[in-house]
């Protein structure tokens, strides 16, 4: 989600702290995927996901209704209710692929 007055980097930092309770310099932010995926309600989006390996506080749940939880997980080993989408994407991150195409 880009939220209008936010940079490409602003915004996510900015959502991760709201949802997460963790504070992520925008400059520390690395693009690491491209996603460019269609299905189900929202329709064709593209996703631009970050990495870090720097920032500040204990992760949390904030957004109950939204996520049904939030724990660390081996990305070779996900939990079987991820979403498909997002473990796509994660295994690519893993495989060095920069961009993918999910639905299409």
């Amino acid at each position: 989600m880009l939220i209008r007055g936010f940079s490409k980097t602003a915004n996510p930092a900015m959502i991760t702290k709201r949802t997460r309770g963790v504070v992520v310099d925008p400059a520390d932010l690395e693009l690491l995927h491209v996603a460019h995926h269609t299905g189900g309600a929202w329709g064709a989006r593209l996703g631009f996901f970050f990495g870090t390996s720097t920032w500040s506080g204990d992760p949390d749940n904030r957004e109950p209704q939204l996520c049904a939880g939030l724990h660390w997980a081996d990305p070779g080993d996900l939990p079987d209710r991820t979403i498909p989408y997002i473990a796509g994407v994660l295994t690519d991150i893993r495989a060095g692929k920069t961009f993918s195409m999910h639905g299409w």
